[in-house]
C-alpha cells in the first residue's frame, strides 16, 4: 500500500522537464470543459455537499488552501512517514488498509510559472506516462487555471487515481484512489471540489 501511495505521490510532484507533447482533448471532454466554464454556485450546493458527505478541508502550512473532501468517510493519517510541508493524506475510516486514500498537497511555484496550469499539465501527464501508469481522460480549464488526468494501475484497471491541480498563485495538488465500482460517487465529488475550487471564502455557499 505505502508503495503504491508513494508512486502516486512521486507522479504528481511534477519534476522540471521541458518540451512539448501532444495534448489530445476529446469533444466529449471538450464539452464538459465549456460546462465547467459556465458553472455557477447555486443556492442549493450547500445541501448536495453535505449529502455526499463533503466538507471543507483547511490547510495553513507554507500555503493557504480550503477544498471540499469526504471527511465523513476519511479521517487523516498522521502515522505516514513521507509527509511533507502542506501534505495531508487521507484513509478511509472504516477500513484503513483498503485501497482508497486522498492525498492533497499545496506547493509555492516560482512567479513566472504562476497562473500557468499548462506547463505542469504537460509535465504530470508525461511524468504519468514514464511511470507506466494508464491515462483514460485528461484535459486542462485555462480559464480556471485548473487540470484533470484521471488514470488507473495497469495491473488493474479496477484501480482508479483521479488527480486534481490548481495552478494559481500557488500550487495545489489533490489525488484520489478509489475502486471502479465507486467510480459514480466520486464523479460527482469531484464535480463539486473543481466547483468549489481551492480559495479559501466562507462566502461561496452564502445565498
Amino acid at each position: 500500500m505505502k508503495k503504491i501511495v508513494f508512486l502516486l505521490f512521486l507522479v504528481s510532484c511534477a519534476t522540471k522537464k521541458q518540451g512539448d507533447q501532444n495534448l489530445v482533448v476529446t469533444p466529449v471532454e471538450a464539452d464538459t470543459i465549456q460546462k465547467q466554464n459556465t458553472t455557477t454556485i447555486s443556492p442549493n450546493l450547500t445541501n448536495e455537499i453535505q449529502q455526499d458527505s463533503l466538507q471543507i478541508f483547511t490547510n495553513n502550512e507554507i500555503i493557504s488552501y480550503c477544498i471540499l473532501l469526504p471527511l465523513n468517510e476519511f479521517k487523516e493519517n498522521f502515522t505516514d512517514e513521507y509527509i511533507e510541508k502542506a501534505q495531508h493524506k487521507f484513509i478511509l475510516k472504516s477500513n484503513p488498509k483498503a485501497f482508497d486514500y486522498i492525498d492533497v498537497q499545496g506547493f509555492i511555484i516560482d512567479k513566472e510559472n504562476k497562473f500557468n496550469p499548462n506547463l505542469f499539465y504537460k509535465r504530470d501527464l508525461e511524468d504519468i506516462q514514464e511511470q507506466g501508469l494508464g491515462i483514460h481522460t485528461s484535459y486542462i480549464d485555462s480559464l480556471k487555471n485548473y487540470y484533470v488526468i484521471k488514470g488507473y494501475l495497469p495491473n488493474d484497471m479496477n484501480k482508479l487515481f483521479p488527480q486534481i491541480t490548481w495552478v494559481k498563485e500557488d500550487k495545489v495538488n489533490v489525488t484520489m484512489g478509489y475502486s471502479k465500482n465507486k467510480e459514480a460517487i466520486w464523479n460527482k465529488r469531484i464535480e463539486k471540489i473543481l466547483t468549489y475550487g481551492m480559495t479559501c471564502n466562507t462566502n461561496k455557499f452564502l445565498n
